[in-house]
């Protein structure tokens, strides 16, 4: 089985001082927020909001035009036996959360972080779950 390699390399000249400056600005700043202790209801609600972001943009991609408060509502509300019930969007919806929690629980059980063919065919296979779509 292949394997592939991605690399990112940005291609940022840093010798520029007002960017590299930035950037050490950003940093310090990052390290400063990561030191604040999250209450956990308080990471909860921030980790809810980002998954329902993370979702819009990836459904909104496709032209999905359900805003967040309508896929909060799909998330908590709807399930898969109601799958037949839910329009497209809505069913697109569950299963960009469906990739989601995968891929959350990929990665805590594979450290190394590898993307091997099989993971994409269940991601795909997740993604277009109960989705009749046209060619």
């Amino acid at each position: 089985m292949p394997k592939w390699e991605i690399v990112f390399e940005p291609r940022v000249d840093l010798r520029s001082r007002g960017l590299l400056d930035l950037i050490v600005e950003v940093e310090a700043f990052k390290r400063s927020v990561l030191k604040i202790p999250l209450p956990p209801k308080f990471r909860e609600k921030i980790d809810k909001i980002n998954i329902i972001r993370q979702i819009r943009g990836t459904t909104g991609i496709e032209g999905n035009t359900l805003d967040e408060k309508r896929i909060e509502t799909v998330m908590t509300e709807a399930s898969d036996q109601t799958m037949s019930a839910l329009s497209i969007e809505e069913r697109e919806v569950l299963n960009a959360e469906k990739v989601h929690r995968f891929i959350t629980e990929h990665a805590k059980k594979n450290a190394s972080g590898l993307i091997t063919e099989e993971m994409v065919k269940t991601i795909h296979a997740l993604t277009t779950d109960s989705c009749d779509y046209k060619n």
